[in-house]
């Protein structure tokens, strides 16, 4: 409870306290739960959505990239 009065939009949050309200069987507490964590979960359709993009453009996404270091002559660090 300390935890969703500190981020009560936390989907993450309300899915453990799914759980803790189902071994309590603790029906209103379920209730509740799931209503807020369907309020607050990610959505997956926009997940679905951005892999066409992520497919057809190869350097999208991509955080495996080798750094590089952009020099201008004549200025040294």
């Amino acid at each position: 409870e300390r935890l969703i009065e500190i981020d009560p939009e936390e989907w993450q949050t309300w899915q453990r306290a799914i759980a803790v309200y189902m071994a309590l069987e603790d029906t209103a507490g379920i209730d509740a739960a799931t209503r807020a964590y369907m309020r607050f979960k990610r959505d997956d359709d926009g997940q679905i959505r951005a892999g066409d993009a992520r497919r057809k453009d190869a350097n999208l996404m991509r955080q495996w990239q080798k750094k590089h270091t952009h020099t201008q002559p004549g200025i040294e660090d």
